[in-house]
């Protein structure tokens, strides 16, 4: 039973994800910005980040980055530090 109700949640998490991103997707293209900020809510996986110095840091090219975030309002630092283990 258990794995089951993981499953359903699983489903349940994948739709609400699908629903945001489609919203996001059409969101970005009322807004006119460019095509490249439009495709980037679909392309999660393509999302790419190095850790340097103890940090990740995004890899995403700054411009479309910038876009997309300023029309949601969205505030994201550049990098993020990593916990030290050991």
């Amino acid at each position: 039973m258990r794995s089951e109700e993981t499953f359903r949640r699983h489903l349940l998490m994948c739709l609400v994800a699908t629903a945001a991103t489609r919203m996001m997707s059409d969101v970005l293209a009322s807004r006119r910005t460019s095509p490249a900020v439009e495709s980037m809510p679909g392309i999660p996986r393509e999302r790419h980040a190095i850790g340097r110095d103890g940090q990740l840091v995004t890899t995403e090219p700054v411009r479309k980055t910038s876009e997309a975030h300023g029309t949601f309002g969205i505030r994201c630092p550049d990098t993020i530090r990593l916990p030290v283990v050991g």
